[in-house]
């Protein structure tokens, strides 16, 4: 599971020319599949997509299975902050390689941030049922 994010950071080191090229396409072309290929700045933003988004969801895998046993509080502030960390790179970083592409993925990360909240409310930290009918209307 560690082995996964680290080989794809090589691979993609490794042949950061060729991301456009037939042989590597053929590979691993669902890889690079829907982000820049060409440019300095388009292999460059591509690469760190691709390793942000396996780091990511190794960082979510440690969160759910590791610190389920210890505190909802740090299981859901560490899937808050890496919701809040993915709209950041994903805003920075804009290397799919289609506009409609780009605007939905920002709208997805915006959404997912927002209602990154509402697992602190039904986690049993809000104990009054008022309270949490009420917060669960905004």
């Amino acid at each position: 599971m560690v082995w996964g994010p680290i080989t794809a950071y090589f691979l993609l080191r490794k042949n950061a020319n060729n991301l456009d090229g037939q042989r590597f396409q053929l590979t691993y072309g669902t890889l690079t599949e829907g982000y820049f290929t060409t440019g300095i700045l388009g292999c460059q933003a591509t690469r760190y997509m691709i390793i942000w988004f396996l780091l990511r969801r190794l960082l979510t895998a440690v969160s759910v299975v590791y610190l389920g046993d210890q505190s909802p509080v740090w299981q859901i502030a560490t899937i808050m902050y890496l919701s809040l960390a993915d709209l950041l790179v994903n805003f920075h970083l804009n290397a799919l390689n289609s506009k409609m592409r780009r605007v939905m993925s920002k709208i997805n990360d915006t959404f997912v941030f927002l209602f990154s909240y509402f697992p602190f409310v039904y986690s049993g930290l809000v104990l009054d049922a008022e309270t949490i009918y009420d917060i669960g209307w905004f």
